[in-house]
């Protein structure tokens, strides 16, 4: 996805696309963060997961391609650095973060073998790295490819499943690589694509529809 489609999609993201306390509070359970650690949210949006951690105690930073995101991001929190840069080449001093977070991003990324070697340059040792994804099965089987199969097999090509992941992690030093479930349910507050599991009515809104985000194609009315 080109950078001008980030900043369009920018405009009108946060209207519908807030953090969830859960996947907030899950996001600190598997991250584990020391109390004077320095953490990172790698493609941070407009920084709404990025202010949730900050705001429940992290020393967070975030980066992300877009300057309109980060432009929202700003102007809503001060109290986080917010770096315009890309996954595959942050510039960040080695060993920079004592860990990283990344929250519904892979899929937009362009070479994950960079992304991951990166992540791992700028971490420190025994650094946790947080990924939350969906994967190219999960996606297939969820009921909205019967309606949308164009959009959510474009989504899927550019998706790996959790094997892939996990020896793509491996191939760049990465080591004890878990997968821990997380369940969509009806009071989920971020509008992202699976979000509608059990309340079909959103796809309706074209606010929700905007904030939707995938590779190369929009859900449209």
């Amino acid at each position: 996805m080109k950078n001008v489609t980030y900043n369009s999609i920018g405009k009108t993201y946060d209207s519908t696309r807030k953090a969830d306390p859960v996947i907030t509070q899950t996001l600190l359970k598997l991250l584990q963060p020391e109390h004077f650690g320095k953490y990172l949210d790698l493609a941070c949006g407009s920084g709404n997961y990025t202010i949730a951690l900050h705001q429940n105690g992290l020393n967070i930073d975030g980066i992300d391609i877009s300057d309109e995101m980060l432009n929202k991001a700003k102007l809503k929190y001060s109290l986080v650095q917010w770096y315009l840069g890309n996954a595959e080449n942050t510039l960040f001093d080695d060993n920079a973060y004592n860990g990283v977070v990344c929250t519904l991003a892979t899929h937009h990324m362009n070479d994950l073998e960079k992304v991951f070697q990166e992540v791992y340059r700028i971490t420190k040792v025994q650094s946790k790295f947080v990924i939350l994804t969906a994967t190219p099965e999960q996606m297939r089987n969820y009921w909205l490819n019967y309606y949308f199969p164009v959009m959510i097999e474009s989504t899927c090509d550019k998706m790996k499943n959790f094997k892939e992941l996990e020896k793509s992690l491996i191939c760049n030093s990465f080591s004890n690589i878990k997968q821990t479930p997380f369940f969509v349910d009806n009071q989920l507050q971020d509008l992202f694509l699976q979000s509608g599991k059990y309340r079909p009515e959103i796809y309706l809104d074209e606010n929700v529809r905007k904030g939707i985000v995938t590779p190369d194609v929009k859900i449209h009315h």
